[in-house]
């Protein structure tokens, strides 16, 4: 930030950066510390953290949706990864 930021800009940072951990610091880098831009990038585009494509596969799968028990045999998330 520079020294021309008001409180205000400053405390929205900080509660970003709290609120988001390490992702945040590297959202504000590449926009340039533009809260507003880094803000609607993490609501919008950010899937969380996962240990493993297999991982992301099965939770943009079944997130959002129930999959039927009789159809969850059929998904096989490693060669969708």
């Amino acid at each position: 930030m520079s020294e021309y930021e008001g409180i205000q800009s400053l405390r929205e940072v900080a509660c970003f950066i709290e609120e988001h951990d390490e992702i945040a610091g590297g959202l504000l880098s590449h926009f340039g510390d533009s809260i507003e831009d880094a803000q609607k990038t993490i609501e919008e585009n950010y899937s969380g953290c996962h240990s493993s494509l297999v991982d992301y596969a099965e939770e943009l799968t079944e997130g959002p949706t129930q999959i039927p028990e009789h159809l969850a045999y059929y998904i096989d998330y490693e060669k969708w990864a």
